[in-house]
């Protein structure tokens, strides 16, 4: 899979949720709040965001720079999309807040932050583009980066057609970055979290 085949993938998936509701969080496939808040926090757990940069990949419509806003978070934002409608939608309910249309493996300026995190954005993609992903995520931090996946350590009768990773396997890609992660897998059975330090 390429980035032109996901976006075609992403705009197949969002676009009829984006035109359907009003709902922030049906918008952008969420079935309940409850699963976005339970990932929003637990990414919130990385580190000291709320004076802190941060670039989030994959930002929909803005429903992650939403939570942190409600916990506190004064810093400085970039939220990246491939989806102009998306960035449209968010730049209408945060402008103060900085959007940019493209994907993390394209940008051309060398976009930064204290923190680069990512949360349901690469159940859509290959396993090959997740791992490439990653690896941009950690390039671009400045103290650590973190993103959301679904697990194959959720029952096999629970899968769908999203891609699900092996978290170990996933911690072990991870270690060619940096050792110092940390692996959560605690908070939904279907889903783990990694942060990772420089």
């Amino acid at each position: 899979m390429n980035i032109e085949e996901l976006g075609e993938k992403v705009r197949a998936y969002y676009e009829p949720r984006l035109a359907a509701t009003d709902d922030c969080y049906e918008a952008v496939g969420y079935t309940a709040p409850e699963f976005a808040t339970t990932r929003y926090a637990i990414l919130c757990e990385i580190g000291p965001l709320n004076d802190a940069s941060v670039l989030e990949v994959g930002c929909g419509i803005g429903n992650f720079l939403a939570y942190m806003k409600e916990n506190g978070f004064n810093g400085d934002y970039t939220g990246l999309d491939l989806m102009l409608e998306m960035i449209a939608q968010a730049q209408r309910r945060h402008p103060e807040a900085r959007f940019i249309e493209g994907d993390l493996l394209e940008m051309c300026h060398g976009e930064s932050a204290d923190y680069v995190i990512a949360s349901g954005v690469y159940q859509h993609a290959s396993k090959e583009l997740f791992h490439r992903s990653i690896a941009a995520m950690f390039q671009r931090c400045k103290v650590a980066a973190a993103f959301n996946m679904f697990s194959m350590w959720c029952p096999a009768e629970s899968r769908n057609e999203y891609l699900f990773a092996d978290p170990l396997e996933t911690m072990a890609f991870c270690r060619q970055f940096t050792s110092h992660l940390i692996l959560r897998h605690e908070y939904m059975p279907h889903d783990f979290t990694i942060y990772m330090y420089r």
